[in-house]
């Protein structure tokens, strides 16, 4: 597909490298730019009997990222592949938001 001539957008990445140490903390690389597509996303998180206001993002991207890495300094909360027709891997769906 041509999904990826469409990320243009640069975006930090920091990637989890471990949370395996003394303090459980988790620990990422150094900085880098790559390039994907980002959209905002608002939605509604339910706490107890309040509702709160929230924006996660869903970003396109051609690399595969963990799961508790760093985009643009929001956690990645999910990965998810899309896959093209004939089985092979077209592009990542990403979703990154604030903790909490």
């Amino acid at each position: 597909m041509l999904v990826k001539s469409y990320f243009k957008t640069p975006i930090r990445l920091k990637r989890l490298l471990t949370t395996e140490n003394d303090m459980n903390i988790p620990e990422f690389s150094d900085e880098e730019i790559i390039y994907g597509r980002a959209d905002g996303q608002a939605g509604l998180k339910y706490s107890g009997d309040k509702i709160i206001n929230s924006t996660d993002y869903v970003y396109l991207l051609g690399d595969f990222i963990s799961v508790g890495s760093l985009l643009n300094d929001m956690p990645v909360k999910n990965v998810e592949i899309i896959y093209e027709f004939n089985g092979k891997v077209s592009h990542y769906e990403v979703i990154a938001g604030p903790t909490g």
